[in-house]
């Protein structure tokens, strides 16, 4: 094979991008049934829809977008054998698997070929992490060819994370789990060659050679023996005979493969490339539609990086930024800087494709000054609820920036979902300014909100946290409590209900940390710790005040081991309010 070298060298690496679906399956072969629109997340139990065909096509791939989580799907696909499923509580066992796939990462469309009759009943659970679902209205009518079904909600109470549902309810009316079905027509040809995915290159850094590999398919109802594929890359094309040996599409044997056709010389700038197949069994391919795949590459990450607004920088705001990194990925170490000014906006970080230990990301101000980067956004739902959403993101660092949340109800700065799942954070060196609130009970006014298993190895050090009534709420999970996080030297202040609230948590340092408050509410805590297993708790102050709090230290179970002990020592505790109950109060 001959390599192509596609443009001048570059420093930085690529990574792939898929032109209109992101998973390298071509959307010319294939159309995505209607849904309704993304309403909200749902996190608890598996959720989806189920329809009766009105008319017979092939699912040709099944995809949970990412709307509610980036973290790896889960899909099952089945026919139910008696009509409809039942009304919960009533569920029924009687259906067939059509398709089962968990630890599906990324934006990937997993590719099928599944007939589907005209009055088939189908059902489908789609599931981001271990239990999300991006919800949507129910009773929604979509279409097959303009042939009209009612999307109905189905349910499972419970995980498909790592198990099939073993059963499956009705629950209309309701929301439905949004799972994108693409399908084509159910058109059988004697010979039919498929090209449904490039699947190489991924990502890859400039300079090197990389394999051009394609999936091929049997489409047909005679064994697949050969075909030409062509390929066209930045307009320069070139074609190849290949010889295989597919089963047909409803056979028993192997119908499909991956073929590598060229290699090439990567370098930066956009690479278009389109592959499709010609000549089945040497005769002409009367059925188009599944013939071609079209992906472009685009550059990753890598370097340093400008934010400025007035259009001097690499990206106009955060949201440019990290849209940057959460579509591209990342090839090497990432610093973004943003220059002095107050930027009205909000962003979420997800996974990001390449980062690791070595290739960290790090979100900072250029001057090093957290009062002069202000990222502010005023919420008005718990949607919104939030200025910096990380949503199984990995090896980040914020620092020195002032993060302020405008809503006077909903005044969330820093959060998790509830599924948790994001590691190796560090918030350093910034200002988390919550609304002033007198609300005991409301968490939509959390100043920040990191929730959930899997929240592991935080640093939260050096900041100062502002109103709000609860500063840090830091709650882990009760079968794998929060791992090696560290809240030190930070200054909470003027929240109404507690500085920090920390549970779940297993090897947790909380050492130098200050709090002072002006708030009145007679059942303030300062600090409250529950269900820790070692680490530490050293050397913070409690400054009360005439009217706050009620307790200074409210620790539940929080205890050492057999051979290790938790140090509680050399912590300060001014409490001068008639209210106050106990300095420090162990259970």
């Amino acid at each position: 094979m001959k390599k192509k070298l596609l443009s001048n060298p570059f420093m930085r690496q690529l990574f792939l991008v898929v032109v209109l679906a992101l998973s390298a399956i071509s959307l010319s072969a294939q159309t995505m049934m209607p849904l309704p629109a993304y309403t909200y997340n749902y996190t608890g139990s598996a959720r989806g829809f189920w329809f009766t065909a009105p008319a017979t096509f092939i699912i040709t791939g099944v995809r949970v977008p990412q709307d509610a989580s980036t973290a790896d799907q889960s899909i099952h696909l089945v026919k139910f054998n008696a009509g409809a499923p039942p009304l919960y509580p009533t569920s029924t066992t009687n259906f067939t698997t059509l398709g089962y796939w968990t630890g599906v990462a990324g934006n990937t469309i997993v590719s099928t070929a599944i007939i589907v009759n005209a009055g088939d009943v189908i059902g489908v659970l789609g599931t981001r992490g271990t239990t999300t679902n991006a919800y949507a209205l129910g009773g929604f009518t979509s279409n097959v060819f303009g042939n009209t079904m009612t999307l109905n909600r189905l349910i499972y109470q419970g995980s498909i994370a790592s198990v099939q549902a073993p059963n499956m309810s009705s629950n209309a009316p309701g929301s439905i789990g949004r799972v994108e079905l693409y399908y084509a027509p159910a058109v059988f040809a004697p010979d039919d060659a498929a090209i449904t995915a490039i699947s190489n290159p991924s990502v890859y850094c400039v300079g090197t050679t990389q394999d051009l590999t394609v999936k091929l398919e049997n489409r047909g109802s005679n064994i697949l023996d050969s075909t030409m594929i062509v390929w066209d890359v930045n307009g320069v094309m070139d074609s190849a005979w290949y010889t295989v040996n597919l089963d047909t599409l409803l056979g028993t044997g192997t119908s499909d493969t991956l073929i590598t056709i060229d290699n090439l010389t990567m370098a930066a700038g956009a690479t278009n490339i389109t592959v499709y197949s010609k000549w089945p069994n040497a005769v002409a391919d009367t059925v188009n539609t599944n013939d071609t795949t079209s992906v472009s590459l685009h550059p990753a990450l890598n370097g340093t990086y400008s934010i400025d607004a007035s259009g001097s920088g690499d990206y106009l705001s955060f949201t440019d930024a990290v849209t940057a990194l959460n579509d591209f990925g990342v090839c090497g170490p990432v610093i973004i800087e943003a220059v002095d000014g107050t930027y009205a906006e909000q962003f979420e970080i997800g996974e990001i494709v390449g980062i690791s230990s070595t290739n960290t990301v790090i979100i900072r101000s250029q001057s090093g000054n957290p009062a002069g980067v202000i990222v502010s956004n005023s919420a008005s739902t718990t949607a919104d609820n939030y200025v910096v959403h990380l949503n199984g993101a990995s090896y980040i660092t914020i620092e020195n920036i002032t993060m302020q949340a405008l809503g006077s109800t909903y005044g969330r700065v820093l959060t998790t979902p509830t599924s948790g799942g994001n590691e190796h954070i560090t918030i350093n060196n910034c200002v988390l300014e919550g609304a002033s609130t007198t609300s005991s009970w409301s968490n939509n006014m959390y100043v920040s909100y990191v929730y959930g298993l899997g929240n592991d190895n935080w640093t939260i050090t050096n900041n100062t946290f502002l109103n709000g009534n609860y500063g840090l709420y830091m709650y882990g999970n009760f079968s794998a409590n929060g791992k090696n996080n560290i809240v030190e030297n930070n200054e909470f202040v003027d929240q109404y209900v507690r500085g920090v609230y920390a549970y779940y948590q297993d090897n947790f340092t909380f050492d130098n940390n200050h709090v002072v408050s002006n708030s009145t509410y007679t059942s303030a805590y300062a600090f409250f710790l529950g269900r820790i297993k070692n680490g530490s708790i050293r050397n913070n102050y409690v400054e009360g005040s005439m009217t706050w709090p009620r307790y200074g230290f409210y620790l539940s179970q929080v205890e050492g081991d057999l051979t290790t002990f938790l140090p509680v020592t050399n912590n300060r505790l001014y409490m001068p309010t008639p209210n106050g109950s106990y300095g420090m109060y162990i259970t």
